[in-house]
């Protein structure tokens, strides 16, 4: 991925989350990758475990080797979220499994690609509710 598309890890740098990520080499990079359709019914491509709209994959993108571990927990609004991390990425292209279950979000490696679902949902549709953190920093 080109350096222009990179950014700094940035979860669990907003001022209302308490954090406990440990992020093993804090000047690594990275980006994401989305899939969308642009025709007929635009879109954008999900890729959902075991036909579950809320367990995705979603592939990353780092520039050095990196862990993340530890868990994030934010209030909004007066709702409370919690993210879990346990993350191994390799440098290059991973994938990422994003787990959403009540107001708790999960982010893991994923085994594989293969044997997924690979979905369109269109513009008028939304794999879920909950807002997850991203993240990188956007540039």
């Amino acid at each position: 991925m080109a350096d222009k598309y990179l950014s700094n890890i940035t979860v669990g740098e907003n001022a209302s989350c308490i954090s406990s990520l440990v992020i093993s080499d804090k000047t690594a990079r990275g980006g994401s990758a989305a899939f969308t359709v642009d025709a007929n019914q635009d879109g954008n491509i999900f890729i959902f475990i075991e036909d579950n709209v809320n367990k995705q994959i979603s592939p990353v993108y780092i520039d050095k080797a990196t862990t993340l571990k530890g868990q994030v927990n934010c209030s909004s609004g007066g709702v409370r979220t919690t993210s879990n991390y346990d993350m191994d990425l390799k440098t290059g292209w991973n994938a990422l499994q994003v787990s959403v279950e009540g107001t708790t979000v999960t982010y893991a490696n994923a085994n594989s690609y293969r044997g997924q679902k690979w979905t369109l949902l269109t513009n008028s549709a939304s794999p879920m509710a909950l807002k997850t953190q991203g993240l990188f920093s956007q540039r």
